[in-house]
C-alpha cells in the first residue's frame, strides 16, 4: 500500500502557530478526542509551521507540542 500526505487548510486567529493549531483542531467537523490529527501545517505569511500537537503520542492532555518553522520563498527564492 502506497502512503499519501494529507493536508487540510483552514483560517484562524491565534497567539502564535501551536494556539493556530489546538483551535483549528477544535473546529474540525470530524474532531474525536480519540482519533484526532495531530500534525498541521500553519503558515503566517511569511513561514511555514509545521506543528505537531502530540509527539509522544500521549494524548492531547499530557502532550508537549513542537513546532518547526520554515521560511517561505517568493517566486526567485528569496525569503519573504
Amino acid at each position: 500500500m502506497q502512503q499519501y500526505t494529507v493536508t487540510w487548510t483552514i483560517d484562524v486567529d491565534a497567539d502564535d502557530p501551536v494556539d493556530a493549531a489546538r483551535r483549528a483542531l477544535a473546529v474540525h467537523p470530524h474532531h474525536k478526542p480519540a482519533s484526532w490529527a495531530t500534525v498541521v501545517t500553519v503558515s503566517d505569511g511569511h513561514s511555514e509551521h509545521l506543528v505537531d500537537l502530540d509527539p509522544e503520542g500521549t494524548g492531547p492532555e499530557q502532550a508537549n507540542p513542537t513546532c518547526t518553522r520554515t521560511a517561505l520563498l517568493d517566486g526567485t527564492g528569496e525569503q519573504q
